[in-house]
């Protein structure tokens, strides 16, 4: 389940919420880095925020690397 949190981001990677988390009605989310949290914090574009698991995330970005896409390219619906 994903949780609310309020920060600022530091580094954005945009990606599906189909690819990242369940969200129902965000398309898309900004991933914040936050080292310090131990977490990678997702943020919708609708002002509404939420975080997942950081060795979650980072297993999708190395699958995503593994399969030659850029983990900071717009990814399409």
């Amino acid at each position: 389940m994903l949780t609310c949190v309020n920060s600022t981001p530091i580094l954005k990677l945009y990606f599906t919420v189909a690819e990242v988390a369940s969200c129902a009605g965000v398309k898309e989310v900004e991933v914040q880095d936050a080292i310090e949290y131990g977490e990678l914090r997702v943020f919708d574009y609708l002002g509404g925020n939420a975080r997942i698991s950081r060795k979650a995330l980072e297993a999708w970005l190395r699958k995503r690397i593994d399969l030659g896409s850029s983990p900071s390219s717009r990814v399409g619906h």
